[in-house]
């Protein structure tokens, strides 16, 4: 999958910009819905963790572990 993460009119990460979209915007942020919602807006991309931990909140502490793994992508175009 091409990530293609890097929007070139503004310079933004769109998983990230995805990423901040959906967890602003649910009401219940589980670590399962932010994975269908990266996943529904193009961008399945979440850390190793989240494999296991679907029904689990995503804690504002996850939430930042989940945007250095988005922001660290960015090094790594394929």
């Amino acid at each position: 999958m091409s990530r293609n993460l890097i929007d070139p009119d503004d310079g933004e990460n769109r998983a990230v910009r995805w990423f901040l979209a959906g967890y602003r915007g649910m009401e219940k942020v589980t670590v399962g819905a932010m994975k269908k919602h990266m996943t529904m807006s193009g961008y399945p991309l979440w850390p190793t963790w989240c494999d296991d931990q679907d029904t689990e909140h995503l804690t504002k502490g996850g939430a930042q572990v989940w945007l250095r793994h988005l922001f660290n992508l960015e090094k790594d175009p394929t």
